[in-house]
């Protein structure tokens, strides 16, 4: 499990971390009580796509904070109505997101819109299982990477405020 679901865990060196400088005492309180389970999907298939090295700094972060979290890798998903429901990676998706109570997803901006990759998991999450949606009452954080918009809004933001710093 270490791996399939927690690749943000293995690391080759220590280095040292922002979040640790936090006062974050109270959310790990809370979550030493009950740790919430948050599944984060991501929408690229690329092996260093941005949005997937963000999904990771989410599981990593909720990691410290005491949450348990599982990431959905999406490839070898296969496109909606191609196969059965049944199918290994539509079966794992589908009990990964009935184990969650928060989910996390994080999306690149391609056209304007989510990515095919990322709407396909949607897509086989089903809308209903029995009566009840399997997204229903679940925390969700949506996350979508455009650099080059946020470069621009970042550059803009600090020549308004003239504030120096290098990027």
């Amino acid at each position: 499990m270490q791996m399939s679901y927690r690749p943000h865990t293995q690391t080759g060196h220590q280095v040292p971390d922002w979040i640790e400088s936090l006062e974050l005492d109270g959310a790990r309180q809370m979550a030493r009580h009950h740790p919430p389970k948050v599944l984060i999907l991501y929408g690229s298939l690329r092996a260093r796509s941005y949005s997937k090295l963000l999904a990771y700094e989410f599981a990593r972060i909720l990691d410290l904070l005491g949450a348990e979290v599982r990431i959905f890798d999406p490839a070898d998903l296969p496109m909606k109505d191609e196969v059965s429901a049944e199918h290994d990676k539509v079966t794992e998706l589908r009990n990964l997101s009935m184990w969650s109570e928060a989910q996390v997803w994080c999306c690149p901006e391609q056209h304007g819109t989510i990515t095919g990759v990322f709407k396909n998991q949607i897509d086989w999450i089903p809308l209903a299982l029995g009566s009840v949606r399997p997204t229903q009452g679940r925390v969700l954080a949506v996350a979508q990477v455009s650099l080059p918009v946020l470069f621009t809004i970042v550059q803009a933001s600090t020549k308004s405020h003239n504030v120096s710093h290098q990027w």
